[in-house]
């Protein structure tokens, strides 16, 4: 079979944030490599990383009308080419690709394409609502028998996928990896920690926390507001990220009077979202929902303390003392450990210093690419 395969988002913005390396890696070996998202031709990076780019109109909500239109055009994409492995992520885009090329697979060209399938995190979870949880839970069962291989990332999501027989071949990986030759301690200067440091308004020597996440429901800010009004030690909390509720954050922090414990960064590159963290005294991620979380590993990779919720996917990474776990929504106990972290800073550092040995021996990109495209090869 040719060497061929599709890979396919929601939005471009997964294919740029994690999938370029193993695209590469692919390409390197002879593969030729297209891509399938929304807005993907409008980058330049995705449109130098990959043999082809397809703009697909997928939506985030799975019942848009629009998401009929995404699968007819993958019909038409899967058409023109020679596809002999077809891999989508994300479960928007996942369960309109399954379902709309799923039935094709038996018959004319498209015979024999295997499609695979990354979980980045189910989105029915522990602390989902029963209905929302239902409903996610029978998506992944109609798309299932269209799925040849599925990857999860957490130990939840493994479970669950066994226990619901999504796919033939099950695979665990931890995660998508990190490349451990940036997110390195030694690589981050003095400068670039204090330019940022001034331009957010943090006097020197004042402690503080990032954490790194959309402003969404999942996300808890408010975790983080409510346990900054306990917290006695002086302490700031850097907020990096965009979204929908980033307003109502403002306000929440305006009406608490915790003006001067927080500043809200915005979007980040990457070099400043590695500055901050190297400066800080560690992550903090009340988050409730997730899959395993790309800036607790950036933040372990960097040999920072977390203190995080015990979500699925969080829990995954901080047990065995590679961070500190409280129970999602408990803000005394977030508040309690935001102090020890600053009066116990040896144990803090203990903690990082695990995490980041745990990421360089488990999650460098490097290994996780060159497995994967192993894999690949090994399906065609």
């Amino acid at each position: 079979m040719p060497r061929e395969i599709l890979i396919v988002t929601t939005v471009a913005l997964t294919i740029e944030s994690f999938l370029i390396p193993y695209a590469e890696e692919l390409r390197r070996r002879g593969w030729t490599v297209c891509t399938a998202a929304q807005g993907a031709m409008k980058s330049p990076t995705i449109r130098d990383a990959f043999d082809a780019v397809f703009d697909v109109p997928f939506a985030r909500n799975p019942l848009a009308m629009r998401n009929l239109r995404a699968g007819f055009l993958m019909r038409g994409i899967t058409r023109s080419r020679s596809f002999s492995l077809i891999h989508v992520h994300t479960p928007v885009a996942s369960f309109v690709t399954r379902l709309a090329l799923g039935p094709m697979r038996n018959r004319g060209r498209e015979k024999g394409v295997k499609i695979l399938y990354t979980a980045h995190g189910f989105h029915f979870h522990p602390h989902g609502k029963p209905v929302t949880n239902f409903i996610f839970e029978t998506l992944e069962r109609v798309g299932s028998p269209f799925t040849d291989v599925l990857f999860v990332m957490n130990r939840y999501d493994l479970a669950r996928a066994r226990e619901m027989r999504l796919a033939p071949r099950i695979e665990f990986v931890p995660g998508v990896g990190v490349d451990l030759s940036f997110f390195d301690p030694p690589a981050v200067g003095a400068d670039e920690v204090s330019c940022l440091l001034g331009e957010l308004g943090i006097p020197g020597g004042l402690p503080y926390f990032v954490y790194v996440a959309e402003f969404n429901p999942g996300k808890r800010h408010s975790d983080l507001v409510e346990a900054m009004g306990l917290v006695r030690r002086d302490c700031c909390v850097v907020l990096v990220g965009d979204g929908r509720l980033r307003s109502n954050v403002e306000a929440m922090v305006s009406q608490a009077g915790l003006a001067h414990r927080f500043r809200f960064a915005g979007f980040r590159r990457r070099e400043e979202v590695r500055a901050l963290l190297k400066g800080s005294s560690g992550l903090l991620f009340p988050s409730s929902r997730e899959g395993l979380p790309r800036s607790v590993i950036e933040a372990m990779a960097m040999g920072k303390l977390v203190i995080g919720a015990d979500s699925r996917g969080t829990v995954d990474l901080l047990e065995e003392g590679r961070g500190w776990l409280y129970p999602v929504g408990d803000v005394p106990e977030l508040a309690r450990l935001i102090e020890r972290a600053l009066d116990e800073p040896r144990e803090a550092q203990e903690a990082g210093e695990a995490a980041r040995d745990y990421v360089v021996r488990n999650m460098d990109v490097r290994k996780l690419v060159s497995s994967y495209a192993d894999l690949c090869e090994s399906l065609i």
